[in-house]
């Protein structure tokens, strides 16, 4: 009977979860751009970040982290703590690493 009581709870959780929503982190886009960039307007790297979008005709969507606060908020959910941080079809790449992007980019 006990064996029975398990296998019901464990048959209901499951059900539960099932229809529970999914994470936040799941899906990080805010904008319909496969590519975002968290920066700020200082930040050395963050200008590298730029340039290599620009010079790679990538369309991007940047937001500042100082000067928007749903943006700075973010950006702490998903763990930023250095800009640049960009946003690649759900993918973190932290900082400037070029060798992430391009690889998140297929380029």
């Amino acid at each position: 009977m006990r064996k029975l009581w398990l296998i019901l709870a464990t048959i209901l959780t499951f059900s539960a979860c099932a229809g529970a929503p999914a994470s936040d982190r799941e899906n990080l886009m805010v904008t319909s751009s496969a590519v975002e960039l968290y920066a700020t307007s200082w930040c050395g790297y963050c200008a590298r970040t730029r340039a290599f979008f620009e010079e790679n005709n990538i369309d991007y969507v940047e937001f500042d982290i100082e000067q928007d606060a749903n943006a700075l908020d973010r950006f702490k959910q998903m763990g930023g703590q250095g800009v640049p941080l960009t946003v690649i079809n759900n993918h973190i790449v932290y900082g400037y690493n070029l060798p992430e992007i391009e690889r998140q980019l297929d380029i």
